[in-house]
Formats: C-alpha cells, sequence, structure tokens
C-alpha cells in the first residue's frame, strides 16, 4: 500500500494529460472562431439615400486635389459608420464573414490597431480581403477613392464544391459609390448593390479556383450621380447682390463657397460656405455690402471626394 505522498504524486501525474488535453480543446475552438470573436461592434446608422442620376453643366470647370497613392485623392469629408460585411457559405453551418469599413482617415496598407489581420482557423471555408500590401485581413480600414479602388478577396475551402459569396450587410455608403464583384476566373462581375449573392465552385486541383487571385471588390464612383451645378446667377436687388445657384445630386457632404473678386477676378475672397443639408436644390445668398464698382462673383462646390468645381464668373457693376 502506497503511503500519502504517494499516492498524491500519482494524482498530479495523472491531471498533466487532462490538462494538456482540455488546453488543446480549448485552442481549436478559439481557433475555429477566431473571425468572429474579432470583429468589432459597430453601431448601425441610416443607409444613405437614394439620389437620381442628372445631366453635366457645360459652364463649371473641375479642379482636382492632389493625388496621394494608391486612390488617386482621398475622401476628406469623414463618412461615419460606412461598412461593408462579407461571408463566404458552404451552407448555413460553414461560413467565414469579415469587415471592409471606410475612414477617411485610414490607410489602404496594413496598420496594426487599424486592421485586424486574419488568424488561422480550421473551418471548412475561409474568407478574408486583401491589403495594398497583401496582408490578409478580417478587418480591413480603408478611405472611399474619389474614382475606382479594387479590393483583394482570399477565398479558400476544404473540398471542392459549390459555395456562396454573400454581402450580407451595407451600411451608410453613399449611393453615388458602386460595388461590384469582380470574378477573375470565371471573367465574370456581379452588381453587389443589386445582388448581394453570388454562387462559385472550388475545384482544389485548379488554384486558381481559389485563393488570393480569383476574387476583387470594385468601389467606385459613379459619374452620373456626381454634383451637377444646373444654373448659377446674380443679379442686383435694392443695392444689394442677389446670388441663386440649382444643382442635382448634392448631399449632406456637399460644401458650396460662395466667392467675390473687387479687382476683376485677381484674387476672389470668401463671402460665405456652408455645407447641403442635403438633396435641396436651389440655394441663394444675399450680399449685402458690394463695394462700389464692378463686384465678380462665382461659386465653389466641394464634393465628397474633395474635388472643387467652380462656376463660371458674373459681374455686377454698383
Amino acid at each position: 500500500m502506497f503511503s500519502l505522498p504517494m499516492r498524491d504524486l500519482i494524482k498530479r501525474t495523472d491531471m498533466k494529460p487532462r490538462i494538456l488535453t482540455l488546453l488543446l480543446v480549448a485552442l481549436i475552438y478559439l481557433s475555429s472562431c477566431q473571425k468572429d470573436g474579432v470583429l468589432p461592434a459597430i453601431k448601425p446608422v441610416d443607409q444613405a439615400i437614394n439620389q437620381t442620376p442628372g445631366l453635366n453643366h457645360d459652364s463649371v470647370t473641375t479642379t482636382p486635389t492632389p493625388v496621394t497613392p494608391p486612390f488617386q485623392g482621398v475622401v476628406t469629408n469623414m463618412i461615419k459608420g460606412a461598412y461593408l460585411r462579407l461571408q463566404m457559405a458552404k451552407d448555413p453551418a460553414n461560413t467565414d464573414g469579415i469587415i471592409i469599413s471606410f475612414d477617411s482617415n485610414a490607410s489602404a496598407g496594413y496598420v496594426r490597431n487599424e486592421d485586424a489581420p486574419t488568424l488561422q482557423g480550421f473551418g471548412q471555408v475561409s474568407l478574408s480581403s486583401l491589403s495594398s500590401d497583401n496582408i490578409a485581413l478580417s478587418i480591413n480600414a480603408l478611405p472611399l477613392p474619389p474614382t475606382s479602388y479594387s479590393i483583394g478577396l482570399s477565398v479558400n475551402a476544404k473540398t471542392d464544391g459549390t459555395y456562396s459569396l454573400n454581402m450580407t450587410t451595407i451600411n451608410a455608403i453613399p449611393t453615388i459609390f458602386q460595388i461590384w464583384l469582380k470574378d477573375n476566373y470565371k471573367k465574370d462581375s456581379l452588381d453587389f448593390r443589386s445582388n448581394a449573392s453570388y454562387t462559385f465552385d472550388v475545384y482544389k486541383a485548379d488554384p486558381n479556383s481559389f485563393g488570393n487571385g480569383r476574387f476583387s471588390l470594385v468601389i467606385r464612383q459613379n459619374q452620373a450621380m456626381e454634383i451637377h451645378l444646373l444654373n448659377f446667377s446674380a443679379k442686383k436687388a435694392a443695392g444689394a447682390a442677389q446670388i441663386t445657384w440649382i444643382t442635382e445630386n448634392e448631399f449632406d457632404y456637399t460644401g458650396f463657397t460662395v466667392e467675390r473678386s473687387t479687382d476683376k477676378g485677381k484674387t476672389f475672397t470668401p463671402l460665405t460656405s456652408f455645407t447641403s443639408p442635403g438633396n435641396k436644390g436651389t440655394y441663394s445668398f444675399t450680399d449685402q455690402k458690394p463695394v462700389t464698382g464692378t463686384d465678380m462673383y462665382r461659386l465653389r462646390i466641394q464634393d465628397l471626394n474633395g474635388a472643387i468645381t467652380t462656376s463660371g464668373v458674373i459681374s455686377l457693376a454698383f
């Protein structure tokens, strides 16, 4: 019969494999659930209001903002709470999801504590988005592009079969931005705003049917939905200058500035600046103190991407 110390030793020795087994099970469980665990709690905000495409106006000129790679400029007005949730699914029980969020201060490349790298799991499917420096991410923060930008997607599966890519959430992304899913393998594309699910096949023997090169998400501005200046006018009214303009497709990120020149157009000084309340269409401003002589007026419009559109100049004599 063993003494008490020996029995205690045996108990301690028997518990080691049990502890190791429990730790291994916990590690597998956490790895399989890794992406859902790192997704942030994002407070929902209202969807952007649909806008109607309009016509271009010939009397305006556009001056683009300086370019900053990889985008041709950046969004200068913060879009609050804008994000997409994408999901790859084999069936209701086997899915993987990612978030692509949009912030005017974000970087297209991987930034620690801004993005979340993909952790290797043990599920049947795997989905990641790719940063501009090709890092696989489960959470990818980007600035919205003023023209067009392609976001690489990485898809993988354990077995051959039919799978789907789904856009499960689109939140607060202005409708001026089109969202397309591009399939390089099938030479196909899908308007993801109108059709939020795409079915495809994976063949493990064909590496082109999965991995980093097959899919990309293309986000681009719809030129027909850009801000259009339809009319700009100025007239004298009781010793003041009444400035009026008509626009379409403006939203609550569109900025207006009325400017005046009193030195024959050499320099222009802002008289008033404000942000559109959204889809108003007709605006006016009264210059109560025009300068004696010739006063020249023009309108500057700053849109979502920071591009400046300038109206023609109208002169009034006082």
